[in-house]
């Protein structure tokens, strides 16, 4: 296998084990999953940039306490209220639903779904301090909780359960924070694009001493006429200069 490919994939992995760890890595840890750079210092060093640009924390002894917003925490604790008298349930109580559950019983999987509440909370602490808010998390947690359950028709053994719907929980929410960074991303790119043609246009526009055409920035800026329509529509139609009724 290439690489490439073998390295981007133990990059992949040690930053879902941050996220399990409330975004905390032990530098033993680090050097276990890449062996291969342990005599290597300066390429380690820049696996730990790497990491800390994901906002992951790496260094020794034990993890860290997940420390929340105060904003964060207040929702977490209304949340956690609320869902406290209905996620009640004694072990054995719960394997029984289980394992009705799994039997397609549409009552038992109602309640599982109140059951797992509490565990939605506690895995999404993990993944704060990324940019996105815990009741966004929550949320998305729960939208998966609803897809998870009626899946647990494909399972043996009812012990398997709470593995099971762990995993899809974290499955998700890891792709819900790579959407969100892919979107912010985005939005940086379509806001540096914004910025570029606003700065053109306002230069233009001083050279001669009135709006500007989009033909006009396009033969001066050498960017496409579609490039800073798109920008201009993107800000609302907020970069003055511009002849409007060009776009």
């Amino acid at each position: 296998m290439n690489q490439e490919i073998i390295f981007r994939r133990q990059l992949e992995e040690i930053v879902k084990t941050a996220r399990k760890q409330g975004m905390y890595l032990a530098k033993e840890q680090v050097r276990e999953e890449f062996p291969e750079l342990v005599e290597k210092e300066d390429k380690l060093e820049l696996v730990y940039q790497y990491l800390k640009g994901q906002h992951i924390t790496v260094g020794e002894g034990e993890e860290p306490q997940i420390l929340l917003s105060d904003e964060d925490q207040y929702f977490l604790d209304r949340y956690l209220e609320e869902i406290k008298e209905k996620a009640q349930v004694d072990p054995e109580e719960k394997t029984e639903i289980i394992l009705a559950a799994m039997a397609e019983s549409e009552e038992a999987k109602q309640r599982l779904i109140e059951i797992y509440l509490p565990d939605v909370a506690e895995i999404a602490r993990l993944y704060t301090g990324q940019g996105v808010y815990l009741e966004d998390l929550i949320g998305e947690g729960n939208v998966a909780l609803l897809s998870v359950i009626p899946m647990l028709t494909v399972l043996e053994d009812p012990a398997e359960a709470d593995g099971f719907v762990g995993k899809f929980l974290m499955d998700a929410m890891e792709k819900f924070l790579q959407e969100e960074e892919n979107s912010k991303e985005l939005d940086e790119q379509v806001l540096a694009k914004v910025n570029d043609v606003a700065q053109a246009a306002k230069k233009l526009y001083e050279e001669l001493r009135r709006k500007v055409t989009v033909e006009e920035l396009a033969n001066e800026s050498g960017m496409t006429p579609e490039q800073i329509t798109e920008a201009v529509r993107a800000c609302g139609d907020q970069i003055e200069e511009i002849e409007t009724g060009q776009v």
